[in-house]
């Protein structure tokens, strides 16, 4: 990926964020009518990758836990007080109109995951939430993760995956920079065998897996038949892994 293709979609992932927590444009959650309401959705949202696997917020208790991409709120906020890292190439700027909403006992550290400031095997547990596909380079950032986590640590992991289909309509547009088959915020397309493959060739051990599609009927009105075709041959679901640091 160019750095020029990387920056855009950081740009575009600063503006949805801003508009998200200073204007409430949080898309298709008809019931999210205040600040306080989308931090108790994110909160629900972000504890599903839990849910999946048979763990509660408790079990965090007493581990140290890192949070790649945590974006603006992040998972960590939403678990017992402990050791906490939260990481993200945009923090500096999320701290502009953040600072309200965040809890004490979050460090929240502006970094990029394919260079983290921090030492070898430092923490016992590991967040990624819909950010593989966002970074520049995947196979580094796993890596990264890897060397961060203590042997045996925990990795729960989520991400938007597509079908084979749908990684080649992506790549195509990347490559040829077709807009309508890319995704701005998103210059990178996985199979859940592509994500898993990844995950093992950086030391991630598979113990457990999930998938769930949700869409609202009244967006996918919306669509035109040429965007429900796409919608179709892209497969989308959200994939859910639990991992273990070999």
């Amino acid at each position: 990926m160019t750095p020029q293709r990387f920056a855009e979609a950081q740009r575009a992932e600063a503006v949805h964020h801003r508009e998200a927590w200073t204007h409430l444009h949080v898309g298709p959650l008809p019931h999210v009518q205040s600040i306080v309401d989308y931090r108790y959705w994110l909160e629900s949202y972000y504890r599903t990758v839990l849910m999946f696997f048979g763990f509660g917020v408790e079990w965090f208790q007493g581990r140290s836990v890192i949070e790649i991409g945590s974006g603006p709120f992040g998972a960590v906020a939403c678990l017992p007080p402990g050791d906490r890292v939260a990481v993200d190439p945009l923090m500096d700027e999320f701290a502009e109109y953040m600072r309200p909403q965040w809890t004490d006992g979050v460090v929240r550290l502006t970094a990029r995951g394919e260079c983290l400031p921090l030492p070898d095997e430092r923490f016992d547990a590991a967040i990624m939430i819909n950010c593989l596909d966002h970074t520049d380079r995947p196979d580094k950032v796993l890596r990264e993760l890897a060397r961060v986590t203590r042997r045996g640590g925990k990795l729960f992991f989520m991400n938007n995956v597509k079908s084979r289909v749908g990684c080649l309509m992506a790549k195509l547009g990347e490559a040829l920079r077709i807009r309508k088959l890319m995704e701005v915020y998103h210059p990178h397309a996985f199979t859940s065998a592509s994500a898993i493959r990844l995950m093992a060739s950086a030391g991630w051990r598979l113990q457990g897996s999930a998938w769930s599609r949700a869409r609202l009927e009244s967006e996918h009105r919306k669509l035109s038949w040429k965007g429900r075709l796409r919608l179709l041959l892209n497969g989308e679901s959200a994939f859910y892994g639990l991992f273990e640091r070999t």
